[in-house]
């Protein structure tokens, strides 16, 4: 049976935290991050209302330092980035091909099970977080409000590219609101974030995959801010989603995201989203 698929950092952003800068700094937009689409990597779909959720996840000590967010491009001389629904290469869609249960099985499966290493030297201007890397005209935080955003409105004379309102379906809380540029109620989360990821093997790649995975929208969901920031740098073990319902395709995503760039897994870690997979339906 075909499955859900998906796509999308966010305030705490960087080595410390899981998302990138606030919505009230500096707007900034969305890349491919150089190479990968969304459905680069299969997951399976939210399960079922009357699933079993997942069991609690455990406390966690991780934090993370806020990141830069970048130049604000309603100041740059910007080319036209592509509207959603016209071009399916710069402006990725939030559903995608979906896959089977099994697949994500499978990657799972595949990562290695290591103990987290507490390594120092993560910089957040490592991961160049909402950077144009696609060359669209737009940043990464731009181009995710563009894609996750409904009735999205967009300021004048910013080729397209500055999200300045819309209506945000909230995937972490199962809840819908308005959002409006200069507000702190939303913001762009990595999945997995990028102190996780430094702790997982981030720590030994080039500059390039860095820049890549800061700017992948697998990883990337614009969600509410103050959720983000209780999740801070937390692996499934140590946070889930409130909504029952996306805790499926979340971990999924995360799989996908650590299939993708050869990041390890926790025991713990694991044990969770095998915990969650069990409740997806197939």
């Amino acid at each position: 049976m075909s499955l859900l698929a998906i796509i999308v950092f966010a305030l705490l952003s960087g080595c410390g935290s899981d998302g990138t800068s606030q919505i009230n700094g500096n707007d900034v937009a969305w890349s491919t991050g150089g190479g990968g689409t969304a459905d680069s990597d299969p997951v399976p779909s939210r399960p079922s209302a009357s699933a079993a959720p997942a069991p609690g996840p455990r406390s966690h000590n991780d934090s993370e330092a806020p990141a830069n967010s970048g130049p604000d491009v309603s100041t740059q001389n910007e080319s036209k980035p592509a509207a959603d629904g016209e071009d399916g290469s710069d402006s990725p869609q939030r559903g995608a091909d979906g896959a089977e249960l099994g697949a994500a099985r499978s990657m799972l499966d595949e990562l290695e099970v290591k103990v987290k290493e507490h390594r120092t030297g993560c910089d957040p201007e490592l991961f160049d977080w909402s950077a144009d890397v696609d060359d669209n005209g737009c940043d990464t935080r731009n181009d995710a409000l563009r894609r996750d955003l409904k009735d999205l409105e967009i300021e004048a004379e910013t080729n397209g590219c500055v999200a300045i309102a819309g209506e945000l379906d909230d995937d972490y809380l199962g809840e819908s609101y308005a959002f409006e540029r200069g507000s702190a109620n939303v913001d762009v989360d990595q999945i997995v974030s990028s102190s996780n990821a430094w702790q997982t093997g981030a720590s030994d790649m080039s500059v390039d995959e860095l820049r890549e995975f800061g700017n992948d929208p697998l990883n990337l969901l614009t969600v509410s801010a103050n959720v983000m920031r209780q999740k801070g740098g937390g692996d499934a073990a140590a946070w889930l989603p409130p909504n029952e319902a996306f805790q499926c395709e979340y971990v999924s995503r995360q799989i996908a995201v650590k299939h993708k760039y050869g990041l390890a897994v926790a025991s713990a870690e694991k044990d969770a989203m095998e915990a969650v997979l069990g409740t997806c339906a197939d």
